[in-house]
């Protein structure tokens, strides 16, 4: 995992002596700026690119592409300097460039730059060559200011705000270090590579700050090669059904046409491939909930998913061995799309991560997002994954009825286009200005969605997707005054917001958990809260509303929800916020993502911006991902913003790397964020085929009059080979395929009801078809059902049933489809043949079980603990008393150790058992085991810390 533990620690060390200097509250918003003065530099250049591609920042364009080289061009046209106080009481420069980002360090000079993705071939080896450099004049008497620490969106669970005690830093070694200690000019940062498609990173710091001489210049016009040598080693391609082999136009692709042809000559595969490895779609779930799983399945497989269930067992209880279990199966045949994760981090363990800055050092908490880390060694995400964080088959089962739901038979509303909007106006120190971006994002979120709410400038409603707005607002001000928007520069997602908050938007007045509750429960498409979060991932703060609340909501319609704040999404080690909203039967999301741990403003507030722009790509006019599709599906829009979040910071820079570790994604990661009222389509096919070994076909289908473009069609075959095609924008999925046997036909589009039909195969041969194996009670009569069997249009068949194995019994109906037999003794197993013939002598067998026995339909209790951080040599509390059984009681409980140094365990028969600690510092590990009263038991672990 490319975490650097010691950068993740340095806002703690940011307290040692040399670089605390107050401990007062620091104005981090660009409205403490004065003196601002705007520096033109370079016109642009007379040199016009050979190549029609530019990238979305301006800032680095390439001129000429060879066939193993290109030559770049990075120019700076225009900056601002300003000045600013900061809590030290020293006045420092400020140098803005449009849209820079800093990977700095809290504390050392804050100097900004450019990232700009060029596409590469796979395996090259690449070498830069700077032609020229053209510097500004330089500027004297300068300081750049330090980089401060980022405000952490929280509140404390006894109501303090750390945000607003913010302490000053600076580091003083790096203010006395030589200019030949800076940065080069231009450099490859890094190399990443996305689902088989390989980039370089450039990076270009125009600003070149001597602090021993307090002087700036800047590099405005660089120009220089990308030298490439092709790799014999590089991986064939593979076909992404992702799409992101597909560039949208904006990315720098270096590739040269000739690459292309050699990779698809070499990508054929005939190795025999393992299930997992033909998926297209892989869960990994608890074994517990295996069953509770097949109608999921099965409707992602009439989809047209490969789809394949691998339980913890097969896969292994340990990170190291799921994240290899997901890479392998990615690796090899089909490029896996989508992993969901079934079960919580106690059956399915995330990736562990130690140490946070705002936690402390020694805190261990987890993240999903490290398992979509499968294709290179970076940080952006090779597949889709997801998560049902349920303890129980209960609440699995829930998770699993409403993603069906809402994918094919949502709820018959028109409230799929309103939205609730969350939040706080965050004033602490009364100046009317606000503290933070918080309302700034709803209040562009609202006028870009819905009604014209006066943020953005210009006449009449700019945007607008059709929303209704409906807003829990809270303001930390008096709305009778003027008020004015703060904050900071995140680049150029952020939008400049009009300069007093318009009364259009105050006339939203207060709002608090019962106008949450009213919007949610009444219907909204999805919902999202920007604010602080509750440190102990309890819920929100502002507006309060935690798991209590969530508990209590009886919605029918469930909404995605963005929770942008801190903690909200904590799901390991305890019950919290975001698992409620999932697992209330009542109520509740679809699916949700919300920060594991405290997270940060700026960061927060850029993937905002992403997120909506992930979903509609016009919410950040300045910015298209080089990278990921815009996409629907909620799950893709989180990988995409964290994509915008890498632009604009690098991934250099520590806290946006936790930013990306911070959110995952609960829920069906392949299911598409409804917009408006479902609707039914109608589909024109052929309801019969003849058998043969290739057939070309129409599918037409329709929303209303109109035909409908981007409708997802697979068909699938009864042997489980799919066949997918996207409608053109005449509403045309042509296929080319063979035809065999049988097909399902399935249709569906975001804002659809899902259609569902079949194709019969003329000529296709007679195939018997019994159901299932079951388990009945004794003495009873059972059902033997053949109607399921293929049957060739026009013959005339017969049917035969026979029992072959068992103790005799008596069948009723033996010559007809439903045929009728009495079970055996408890203990017994029969068995039962149907054959099926026609005319010609042609026929098809197939074998039915039935187990005789008393059905055990008792559910095993569960054990639930918390792992404990206790001194040396005291009486540690192992508790129990949060076990239950879902459908008994809990009679006994047993402690035992089984790790660590030997140690004594008081009471290990009852809820509470108390241990001695070592007089040193250990880890030790001990397993309650609770009974219920029919005798099922289960066990969990718990670890004892013991640090001095």
């Amino acid at each position: 995992m490319k975490l650097n533990h010691a950068k993740l620690l340095l806002s703690l060390a940011i307290f040692s002596p040399t670089l605390f200097a107050a401990a007062n509250e620091v104005e981090h918003t660009d409205t403490a700026l004065f003196d601002k003065q705007v520096i033109k530099l370079s016109p642009l250049s007379d040199v016009r690119s050979s190549i029609n591609e530019t990238s979305a920042e301006q800032y680095i364009s390439v001129l000429q592409k060879h066939r193993s080289s290109a030559t770049f061009e990075a120019k700076l046209t225009e900056l601002t300097l300003a000045k600013i106080k900061m809590a030290d009481g020293n006045v420092y420069n400020r140098i803005l460039l449009p849209d820079g980002a800093a990977p700095n360090d809290p504390g050392k000079p804050n100097l900004t730059g450019y990232r700009q993705l060029i596409q590469i071939p796979d395996g090259a080896q690449l070498e830069l060559d700077i032609q020229h450099v053209e510097w500004s004049k330089t500027y004297s008497d300068m300081v750049v200011d330090p980089v401060q620490l980022p405000f952490p969106d929280v509140v404390e669970e006894n109501g303090n705000r750390p945000d607003q005690n913010m302490p000053f830093v600076k580091d003083e070694t790096a203010y006395q270090a030589l200019a030949e200690h800076s940065l080069p000019v231009i450099s490859v940062v890094e190399t990443i590579r996305v689902r088989g498609q390989s980039y370089a990173v450039i990076s270009y710091r125009p600003i070149d700050f001597n602090p021993i001489e307090k002087t700036v210049r800047f590099a405005q016009n660089v120009r220089f090669n990308v030298n490439y040598v092709l790799s014999d080693t590089a991986e064939p391609k593979r076909q992404d059904k992702l799409s992101f082999d597909k560039n949208n136009g904006s990315a720098i692709d270096l590739n040269s046409e000739h690459i292309d042809v050699i990779d698809k000559q070499n990508s054929n595969n005939n190795a025999v491939l393992t299930p997992a490895q033909k998926a297209d779609y892989l869960i990994i779930t608890a074994d517990r909930f295996e069953e509770t799983l097949v109608p999921f399945v099965e409707w992602k497989r009439k989809k047209g998913y490969q789809v394949h269930v691998a339980t913890i067992t097969e896969v292994g209880n340990t990170q190291d061995k799921i994240k290899n279990y997901i890479k392998n199966s990615y690796s090899k045949g089909t490029m896996t799309s989508y992993v969901l994760l079934v079960g919580d981090h106690e059956d399915v363990p995330a990736y562990e991560v130690v140490g946070h800055p705002y936690h402390g050092d020694a805190h261990r908490w987890h993240t999903d997002y490290e398992y979509a880390l499968v294709d290179g060694d970076d940080n952006y995400a090779d597949i889709v994954l997801g998560r049902f964080p349920g303890d129980t088959e209960a609440q699995i089962t829930t998770m699993v009825n409403r993603s069906l739901n809402y994918d094919k038979n949502p709820t018959d509303s028109d409230r799929y286009n309103h939205v609730l909007l969350a939040g706080q106006y965050q004033d602490s120190n009364d100046n009317k200005v606000a503290d933070r971006m918080f309302m700034e994002d709803l209040h562009r979120a609202a006028d870009f969605l819905g009604a014209d709410y006066d943020f953005f400038s210009g006449e009449g409603d700019l945007f607008s997707k059709g929303y209704q707005i409906h807003t829990a607002l809270q303001w930390d001000a008096d709305l009778t005054k003027e008020l004015k928007y703060g904050g900071w520069n995140y680049g150029t997602a952020r939008v400049t917001p009009p300069k007093t908050v318009p009364q259009v938007w105050k006339d939203q007045g207060n709002g608090n958990h019962i106008q949450i509750a009213d919007a949610i429960n009444q219907g909204v498409g999805f919902v999202m809260h920007r604010d602080h979060g509750y440190g102990d991932g309890s819920g929100w703060a502002d507006p309060h509303y935690t798991a209590t609340e969530v508990n209590a909501l009886t919605n029918n319609m469930a909404p995605f929800v963005f929770s942008l704040n801190c903690a909200t999404g904590w799901f390991d080690g305890k019950d919290s916020f975001a698992e409620s909203w999932m697992r209330n039967a009542n109520g509740g999301a679809v699916g949700f993502t919300g920060a594991v741990r405290v997270s940060y403003s700026g960061y927060n507030d850029l993937m905002h911006a992403a997120i909506l722009d992930s979903l509609w790509d016009d919410y950040d006019g300045n910015w298209s991902s080089d990278i990921y599709p815009v996409s629907w599906r909620p799950a893709m829009a989180v990988n995409r913003a964290k994509d915008r979040l890498f632009g604009h910071y690098g991934t250099q820079n520590n806290t946006a790397v936790l930013t990306s570790r911070f959110f995952s994604w609960f829920g069906d990661p392949e299911l598409e964020l409804r917009t408006e009222r479902p609707s039914e389509l109608t589909v024109t096919y052929p309801a019969q085929l003849q058998k043969t070994s290739q057939a070309t076909f129409d599918v037409i289908v329709r929303e209303g009059g109109d035909r409908l473009a981007k409708a997802r069609v697979a068909l699938v075959t009864t042997s489980g080979q799919s066949y997918v095609v996207t409608t053109d924008e005449n509403g045309v999925a042509q296929f080319d395929m063979p035809v065999e046997g049988n097909m399902s036909l399935t249709v569906t589009e975001h804002n659809a009801k899902a259609y569902q039909g079949n194709i019969q195969v003329e000529n296709d041969g007679l195939k018997a078809n019994v159901g299932k194996d079951i388990t009945v009670q004794a003495h009873q009569w059972v059902a033997l059902d053949g109607t399921q069997s293929i049957i060739p249009k026009g013959s005339d068949v017969t049917y035969l049933w026979q029992q072959i194995s068992g103790p005799k019994v008596r069948i009723d109906y033996a010559n007809s489809r439903y045929a009728y037999a009495i079970s055996p003794n408890d203990g017994s197993v029969v068995q039962f043949k149907l054959t099926i013939t026609d005319k010609s002598g042609v026929s098809d067998s197939a074998i039915k079980t039935i187990t005789v026995g008393v059905m055990d339909n008792n559910k095993a209790p569960i054990a639930v603990v918390q792992d404990i951080l206790s001194s040396p040599n005291q009486w540690a509390a192992l508790d129990g008393t949060e076990s239950s059984d879902p459908d008994g009681n809990v009679v006994s409980y047993q402690w035992e150790q089984i790790s660590g140094p030997k140690t004594e365990i008081a009471y290990p028969n009852t809820r509470y058992a108390y241990v001695l600690t070592p007089h040193i510092e250990s880890s030790l590990t001990f397993k309650l085991t609770v009974t219920d009263n029919e005798g099922k038991t289960s066990s969990s672990n718990v670890t004892v810390t013991v640090k001095s």
